[in-house]
C-alpha cells in the first residue's frame, strides 16, 4: 500500500472540493472550534475560583453561572423569549448536524474516489440515510473519549483537592490509555456504518477485526494518528490564541482610548480568527475523513483470504511441501 499515494489523493480530492469543505465541514468545525474555546475557559475560570491551592473555598463556578442565567432569564423576561428559541435551536444543531455531515462527506469522497459522478446537494440523501446509526455511534463512543476523561480528572481534582492527585494519576493515565486503544479499534467504524450500511454493533466488530487483521499497516495508521494529532494541536493553539486576542486587544486599546471602542476591537479580531481557526479546522477535517475513507475502501477491497485459497504467481518451490522419498529396496536393506 502507497501511503503517501494515499495521502496525495486526499489532499487532491480536498483541494478540487472546496465547496464541500464550505457545506459540509465548516460548521461542524466551527462547532468544535467554539467548544474548545469555552471549554478551555471553562476549565481555567473553575481552577481559578476553586482555588484548590489555598484553604479558600468559594461556590463552583458551575453554580455561579447556572444562578447568572436563571437572573439573566428573570430580569429580561422579553428578550429571553427570543433567546430561548435560538438556544434550543443551537444546541440540536451542534448536536445533530455533525454526524449528518460526517455522513455525507464519507459518501461524497467514496464516490468521488471511485470515480462516480456525484452532486453536492447528493450529500443530504447519504448523510439522512446514515443520520441514526452515526449519532448512536457519536452518543457511544463519547463515553470514551480522551477529552471527557480529562474533563472528569479536572472536576475531582478541584472537588477533592490537589492531594487527590496524588492517588488518581495513575488511574487517569491508565483510563487515557484505554480511551486511545479503543478509538485506534474502532477506527473504521464510521466507515462501515456510512458505506458499507451496516449496523453500529457489526461496524463496532467488523472495525475491531480489521485493525487487528492488518496490523502490518501501523505505519498507515501512525501517519492517520499524526494528522488528527496535528488537527488536535491546531485546535488547540487557536483555542488558545482566540481568547488572547481578545484580552491582548482589550487591554491594550482600553489604555489609549475608551472602553467600549477596545472591546469592539477586541471582539472583532477575535471573531476573524475564530473564522480562521475554524475554516482551517475544516480543510483538515476533510483531509483526514478523505485519507481515511481511501484506507477503508483500498483495505475492504483486499478481503479476508481464505486457507484453501493458492495463489496465481505463488513461488512453487517456497510452498512445496518437502516429502521424504520412499526407500527403495535396496536402501531398506543397506539402512537395515
Amino acid at each position: 500500500m502507497d501511503y503517501r499515494q494515499i495521502i496525495a489523493t486526499a489532499w487532491n480530492i480536498t483541494r478540487e472540493n472546496k465547496r464541500l469543505i464550505k457545506w459540509y465541514a465548516f460548521a461542524p468545525a466551527m462547532i468544535a472550534t467554539a467548544m474548545g474555546i469555552l471549554e478551555f475557559l471553562y476549565q481555567v475560570i473553575a481552577f481559578k475560583k476553586a482555588n484548590i491551592f489555598s484553604n479558600e473555598h468559594h461556590a463552583s463556578f458551575a453554580y455561579e453561572i447556572l444562578q447568572f442565567i436563571i437572573a439573566f432569564f428573570q430580569n429580561h423576561t422579553s428578550l429571553s423569549i427570543a433567546l430561548i428559541p435560538l438556544l434550543i435551536f443551537l444546541v440540536f444543531f451542534s448536536i445533530l448536524f455533525p454526524p449528518f455531515a460526517k455522513a455525507a462527506c464519507v459518501q461524497i469522497v467514496a464516490r468521488i474516489y471511485n470515480g462516480q459522478n456525484v452532486l453536492l446537494r447528493d450529500g443530504v440523501k447519504y448523510g439522512s440515510d446514515s443520520f441514526m446509526r452515526m449519532l448512536g455511534y457519536e452518543a457511544t463512543i463519547k463515553h470514551f473519549s480522551v477529552l471527557l476523561i480529562i474533563t472528569v480528572f479536572c472536576f475531582v481534582i478541584r472537588t477533592l483537592g490537589i492531594e487527590a492527585l496524588r492517588m488518581l494519576w495513575l488511574p487517569f493515565i491508565l483510563a487515557v490509555i484505554l480511551a486511545l486503544i479503543i478509538s485506534v479499534l474502532l477506527t473504521y467504524t464510521e466507515y462501515y456504518i456510512v458505506i458499507d450500511n451496516l449496523s453500529i454493533s457489526e461496524s463496532i466488530w467488523k472495525s475491531l477485526k480489521m485493525v487487528l487483521y492488518y496490523w502490518e499497516h501501523t505505519l498507515l495508521l501512525m501517519i492517520l494518528m499524526i494528522i488528527i494529532g496535528a488537527r488536535i494541536i491546531l485546535n488547540a493553539a487557536f483555542v488558545l490564541l482566540i481568547p488572547s486576542i481578545i484580552l491582548v486587544s482589550t487591554t491594550y486599546i482600553a489604555a489609549i482610548t475608551l472602553y467600549q471602542i477596545s472591546l469592539v476591537i477586541g471582539l472583532i479580531l477575535g471573531g476573524l480568527a475564530f473564522v480562521l481557526a475554524s475554516y482551517i479546522n475544516a480543510i483538515v477535517d476533510i483531509w483526514s475523513i478523505s485519507v481515511w475513507t481511501i484506507t477503508f475502501l483500498k483495505l475492504t477491497a483486499e478481503g479476508d483470504k481464505s486457507a484453501r485459497e493458492t495463489e496465481k504467481n505463488a513461488n512453487k518451490e517456497i510452498l512445496k511441501i518437502r516429502e521424504t522419498p520412499a526407500l527403495t529396496p535396496s536402501e531398506t536393506q543397506m539402512a537395515l
